[in-house]
């Protein structure tokens, strides 16, 4: 997913159709690992593609961040069954808090998985790492308090990756994580829209900020469509000592989004008039 491919994008995408593009860029492509997969659609609600790359584990989504910039938590991940405890008590012993998480290597069929955050005791880390690894992998990572974030949301990029710059950011004010979007009402949430920086409200004492997330996640990746969380601190955190800092990525799906999904979804869903060339 990273920007020094957009050249071969460029060139490729001039002389062949969708499919021909994927084929013939996966050929040019070495084999997939963490520092050069990439995965390209042009239309973001045509599912008749199957890309022949698998899709990133949770684990290596926050590694292609971090490789393209992007400021992630400090972090540590075990495969189903290969936990390693000596691993867990050094990490433990840099950051004396950390928060669990679990997932499967199938995110459709188990969306949510055990979750334990901010623990502060190494029994009860290994004891609840133990208990979920037999069947997950275990990511455990640095423990980033919730309480302090200025405020959290997503970014939503729904252009072609390299020119029209399109983003729907979805965000509220106050403590909580990008998740708690789910459980938030219309009036507690504020929307910003692209093309970039054209509907970022300039009066909004958080309009630096906010363009800094838009300009780093736009060109961490051309891969669209595609969603960032993200959250905004009053002081430097993280792997990249930043106030902000990534989550995840995940290839763009509104199921994701909550209450806000009903107004999102008219904005990016192609209606039938623009299918026949309508405005």
């Amino acid at each position: 997913m990273y920007q020094n491919c957009e050249d071969s994008m460029k060139e490729l995408r001039a002389k062949f159709s969708t499919k021909e593009f994927i084929e013939i860029f996966l050929k040019k492509t070495p084999e997939s690992t963490p520092q050069n997969r990439i995965i390209y659609l042009e239309n973001p609600y045509d599912k008749s593609h199957n890309c022949k790359i698998r899709y990133p584990r949770k684990h290596e989504r926050l590694q292609d961040m971090l490789g393209n910039g992007l400021n992630v938590a400090d972090f540590i991940c075990f495969e189903p069954n290969q936990l390693e405890e000596k691993k867990i008590e050094k990490f433990f012993e840099k950051h004396r808090k950390v928060s669990i998480r679990h997932f499967h290597e199938d995110e459709v069929r188990f969306p949510k998985c055990p979750v334990l955050y901010d623990a502060d005791n190494l029994k009860k880390v290994i004891e609840f790492a133990k208990e979920n690894n037999k069947r997950f992998y275990t990511l455990i990572n640095q423990s980033i308090s919730v309480r302090d974030s200025l405020f959290c949301g997503t970014i939503f990029w729904i252009d072609d990756g390299l020119r029209d710059r399109k983003f729907i950011m979805e965000y509220f004010n106050g403590i909580g994580t990008p998740r708690d979007i789910e459980k938030k009402n219309q009036s507690q949430l504020i929307h910003q829209y692209g093309p970039i920086f054209l509907t970022i409200q300039t009066q909004d004492p958080k309009y630096e900020q906010l363009k800094v997330i838009v300009n780093e996640t736009w060109r961490a990746t051309a891969l669209r469509p595609i969603i960032f969380e993200f959250s905004y601190y009053p002081y430097p955190v993280g792997k990249l000592q930043k106030r902000q800092i990534y989550w995840e990525w995940r290839l763009g799906d509104l199921n994701y989004y909550g209450p806000a999904g009903n107004v999102l979804k008219p904005l990016v869903s192609p209606s039938k008039e623009n299918k026949s060339g309508g405005q």
